[in-house]
């Protein structure tokens, strides 16, 4: 698999929220399943004691503060009325610190499907979490993203294949659901 087939990387155009596979935008892919955002304010990581870089970088950049593209839900992907939302997270697993294994837990899921960005540091560590957790981990390769190929390639060639149970394109996994659970 070369290291940008199969799986999205960020676009370097003027809408830097639209991750694109070469020139196929990933975006469509990923209107099939749903991804939270997660919010920063100034402030925010201040009185943390070991920052990784990314957490520096993101306290520098706010690149998730509230009110900008990195910080809200995009326009495609607002949540319905009765979805369950987990607490927003503060750092790269959707596990760690939040409700989100009680919630899944209470409502007896007990398998997960992840897409959204960044490949290796955020969907690896949420799926790894996932799967410690007992959960089945199912990936949709075509509507996860990174910035760079290399990135991609380390999580679909080298570390997925030893905690995920599935790792499909969105056309695979849709094909593979009932009928009736494809509406909206």
């Amino acid at each position: 698999m070369a290291a940008n087939k199969g799986g999205c990387r960020a676009s370097r155009s003027p809408r830097p929220h639209a991750p694109s596979l070469g020139s196929r935008p990933c975006l469509p892919t990923a209107h099939h399943v749903r991804a939270a955002p997660r919010r920063t304010s100034p402030g925010d990581y201040d009185t943390w004691a070991y920052l990784s870089p990314s957490q520096e970088a993101t306290r520098k950049g706010q690149v998730f503060a509230a009110g900008t593209w990195g910080g809200e839900f995009h326009p495609d992907f607002q949540p319905r009325e009765g979805e369950l939302r987990v607490h927003e997270h503060w750092s790269a697993s959707g596990f760690a610190n939040t409700d989100l294994d009680f919630l899944l837990k209470q409502h007896h899921v007990s398998r997960i499907v992840l897409i959204g960005m960044r490949a290796n540091p955020c969907i690896e560590t949420t799926a790894r979490f996932a799967q410690e957790l007992g959960y089945h981990v199912t990936l949709i390769k075509d509507a996860i993203a990174a910035f760079r190929p290399e990135e991609m390639q380390a999580t679909f060639e080298l570390n997925a294949p030893t905690y995920a149970h599935a790792i499909l394109t969105a056309e695979e996994f849709i094909s593979g659901l009932p009928h009736a659970a494809t509406s909206p």
